[in-house]
């Protein structure tokens, strides 16, 4: 029995040990991964051009966050067996005063001594126990082996820059040139991924081919003096986006129908925030991730340094408030929402704590604010009919939480794995999620309906209710709304853009520029597939026939012509 329990120690002294081993170099990685970014950023400001040094960027963004998310997964599932050998090892010496009360004296030889049952029955419960605890140490390992392997996180922003030659906007709200005065417009496409962040079209005859150097299909091309990734939206004849210049946030306004600049409005925090932003060209969201959203009446955008802005269609501001202190290590990035008169804001990294806050349109008053324990995320929150009623949706490492639009906690499923960027999107009462390994279905009342694999964080789905589309790392699937895989066809390069459909066609734009047009059908059938040679990350919006694009350094207007 000494010897036994000297064992179990020592297997629980080695347990522990390394526990505090993994706890130290998930922790020292982080520091590494800040260290070589860093370094490399020198190195791509000497040369700029360099594009296998954009590469390295990217490749070493990706590979230090899969060994860190999968270092967090090994020492969540090592704390189990880290337990089980504690209980154990007190258990066995437990065990081992009671069959020896009077060490060290030698018991007399006519002393009845306890019986071998008792010795073998610890003796075998205690092996028992110790084989099944070491199986769950080999399992968690073995778990955190093929997270290394079929994780594929967030691919960081490209190191390369995006931006333009305008000179950066007066600190002052300005218009840049005169135009006419509007107090209200139709939302046409309001926010991200349009109306209710569905990713459909409204009814129009859409092209299924241009071609940005011929001008087929080009209605117009302005060059883009800001950056970002913030989508384009529609109100009335006007396209509004948020990007950045001069280190500030502007939002900028488009004639829709010849693409001329109506304002750029610099948007003007209360007091300015001491905080470094971290940039696309170092793996960041940038100062424009966030897409603002139009009610037809205001702009409402908030920026990386949590400070939320209401601008009137003409670029006055408003109002602004501020939310707290951002502690993301890639910035934020969620994107406003409507919800009847409030402004729905997913905050879920801020040194404050993660919180899901509602204000008030008309005056940016907080109505009601929720505290949430979840990792950060990226994610933009979903609005969704369940039961009958208007409810936000939101993800967030590790739960899908619904909540009433009061802001009660309706339901909670821990679904979620890892870094999340997309957005839910619910048709017909179902919510379909993309997490950082998995595509799945939750019900009205949370519960998951089905699971599939996948390979992409970033983008979020398109569903008509009866088929699903996701563009994944190197491939556009489709599945039935039961969750059997209908198609899935090979295609290069990654999505951080959202797949659109219009009618029965499904949009595809890739980030690199390429673009898979294809029926919405029972079978990948290709309307047109092509390259036009220019990043685009944003989602792009489709109004009355006309698809209006951000890329990494011009707006587009593409219609047939």
């Amino acid at each position: 029995m000494l010897v036994l329990a000297a064992v179990v120690l020592g297997f629980f002294t080695l347990a522990a040990l390394t526990g505090i081993g993994l706890f130290y170099e998930a922790n020292k990685d982080r520091v590494i991964k800040v260290s070589n970014f860093s370094v490399l950023k020198e190195k791509l400001e000497k040369d700029a051009n360099n594009e296998a040094l954009k590469n390295e960027i990217r490749e070493a963004d990706r590979t230090d966050r899969a060994k860190y998310f999968g270092m967090l997964e090994l020492i969540e599932k090592g704390k189990y067996p880290l337990a089980g050998f504690f209980i154990l090892f007190v258990l066995l010496l437990k065990a081992y005063f009671s069959l020896n009360p009077f060490l060290p004296d030698k018991k007399k030889a006519d002393e009845p001594k306890p019986g071998k049952f008792r010795y073998r029955a610890v003796i075998s419960l205690s092996g028992i126990f110790l084989v099944l605890c070491a199986g769950m140490l080999i399992s968690a390992f073995f778990d955190a082996s093929s997270y290394f392997r079929s994780i594929k996180p967030k691919p960081a922003a490209p190191a390369d820059e995006w931006g333009g030659d305008e000179p950066a906007a007066p600190v002052s709200v300005k218009a840049t040139q005169p135009a006419p005065a509007i107090l209200q417009a139709a939302a046409e496409w309001p926010g991200l991924r349009g109306p209710a962040g569905s990713a459909i079209a409204s009814p129009g005859k859409y092209p299924v081919s241009f071609d940005y150097k011929t001008g087929k299909n080009i209605i117009w091309k302005t060059k883009l003096s800001v950056n970002g990734y913030s989508s384009p939206v529609v109100c009335g004849n006007r396209i509004y986006l948020a990007g950045e210049s001069d280190g500030s946030l502007k939002l900028k306004c488009f004639d829709a129908a010849t693409g001329k600049i109506v304002f750029t409005s610099a948007a003007l925090p209360k007091a300015k925030k001491d905080e470094q932003i971290p940039s696309e060209k170092d793996g960041g969201s940038g100062m424009a991730a966030a897409t603002p959203v139009c009610d037809g009446e205001n702009i409402i955008m908030i920026s990386p340094t949590a400070d939320v802005f209401c601008f009137d269609l003409n670029g006055k501001q408003l109002w602004t408030v501020d939310l707290g202190t951002p502690d993301s290590v890639y910035g934020l990035a969620s994107s406003p929402v409507l919800l009847g008169d409030k402004v729905i804001l997913q905050l879920d990294k801020l040194k404050e704590g993660a919180f899901l806050a509602a204000l008030d349109k008309k005056d940016g008053k907080i109505a009601w604010k929720v505290k949430r324990k979840v990792q950060a995320s990226w994610s933009t929150p979903g609005i969704a009919e369940l039961h009958g009623k208007k409810c936000i949706i939101t993800f967030a490492d590790p739960d899908a939480i619904a909540y009433s639009a009061d802001g009660a906690e309706l339901w909670k499923a821990s679904v979620i794995n890892g870094e999340i960027s997309s957005s839910p999107v619910n048709f017909g009462g179902i919510t379909y999620a993309a997490s950082a390994t998995s595509f799945f279905a939750l019900d009205a009342s949370g519960k998951q309906l089905w699971e599939a694999e996948k390979d992409t964080n970033i983008n979020s789905p398109v569903t008509d209710g009866k088929k699903i589309i996701i563009a994944e790392a190197g491939s556009i699937a489709c599945y039935k709304n039961d969750g059997k895989l209908i198609f899935k066809q090979e295609v290069k390069g990654e999505f951080w853009a959202s797949p659109v459909l219009a009618g029965d066609i499904c949009y595809v734009p890739g980030l690199e520029g390429s673009w898979h047009i294809f029926k919405f059908a029972d079978k990948y059938e290709p309307l047109a597939e092509f390259e036009t040679g220019e990043r685009t990350a944003a989602t792009p919006a489709f109004v009355n026939g006309k698809i209006y694009i951000r890329t990494e350094k011009n707006l587009y207007c593409v219609g047939n012509k």
